[in-house]
């Protein structure tokens, strides 16, 4: 009967010594997100130019440059009418890849437009990248 406590003692100090040398966890989050700064762009990029239109529709890609963040991103296109900023077209897109297909309609024919492209972080909405480049219906 006097081995029972030294074995339970003994088996006490070695559970003990486990925990004390087993590998600390984690914690499993908590951190705060970091991701690359976004950077955009579009194609075709009419650069300074004013991209044309054949037809009422002008298709392009928001290229993002930057790694895109692992929530995905939301893109915001609206074209307005240069003349009195009347909103011709609007949408928004949420990706997680890029290129992102997005498109501007109705164009009008002689009538000059200014597209924005607004690309915000799903997980950091301060993480945000703008554009703007004009286009008209020939």
């Amino acid at each position: 009967m006097k081995k029972i406590p030294l074995i339970v003692g003994f088996c006490l100090l070695v559970s003990l010594s486990f925990m004390a040398c087993s590998k600390k966890s984690g914690g499993g989050g908590g951190g705060t997100v970091t991701e690359e700064n976004l950077v955009i762009n579009v194609d075709p990029n009419p650069g300074s130019t004013t991209a044309q239109s054949l037809g009422a529709t002008y298709d392009f890609r928001v290229v993002i440059s930057s790694k895109v963040p692992s929530s995905g991103v939301k893109v915001d296109v609206v074209c307005t009418r240069d003349s009195d900023q009347a909103v011709v077209s609007s949408q928004t897109l949420n990706s997680s890849s890029s290129p992102i297909n997005a498109s501007v309609t109705p164009l009008v024919s002689g009538v000059l437009c200014t597209v924005k492209v607004t690309v915000t972080s799903n997980s950091k909405p301060t993480n945000t990248a703008t554009l703007s480049f004009k286009v008209s219906r020939k």
